[in-house]
């Protein structure tokens, strides 16, 4: 909302929505309509399914999530690892020849293959790709 170069007219509509996603109110408003539904389908006194009447809990609905346990939206997912590439391979069609090249030195370094990699391709291994490699 602070950046200049967003229009008025945006941060507006943005506000208006975000306005609208009120969960609290969403849920007071579900809650008057199922206090609603209950009072027209029975004339018996209301109760939740603990035997709480409903304007105990509606009284208490303010303060209920407190007592809550955390709910499952905050709780961290854990996702399957990946088995697939995020991303082209940077060796593809040269990866035998730095194989070849391990084989018979295994003393070389990262740096090292790098050099020889822009040395026989250096539009594809330009010197920009060696400063992952300048730490070792």
């Amino acid at each position: 909302m602070q950046d200049g170069t967003i229009p008025a007219w945006r941060k507006e509509q943005l506000s208006e929505y975000r306005a609208g996603l009120d969960p609290v109110a969403l849920l007071r408003s579900i809650r008057e309509g199922q206090a609603a539904m209950a009072t027209m389908s029975s004339l018996q006194p209301l109760e939740t399914s603990d035997g709480e009447s409903v304007d105990r809990f509606l009284a208490r609905l303010p303060s209920l999530w407190q007592e809550s346990e955390t709910p499952p939206t905050h709780k961290a997912r854990v996702r399957p690892p990946r088995c697939r590439r995020t991303r082209k391979d940077p060796l593809k069609g040269v990866w035998c020849q730095v194989l070849l090249w391990l084989e018979r030195d295994q003393d070389t370094t990262a740096k090292d293959l790098m050099a020889r990699l822009s040395a026989s391709d250096p539009e594809r291994f330009s010197d920009a790709r060696l400063r992952a490699c300048n730490a070792g």
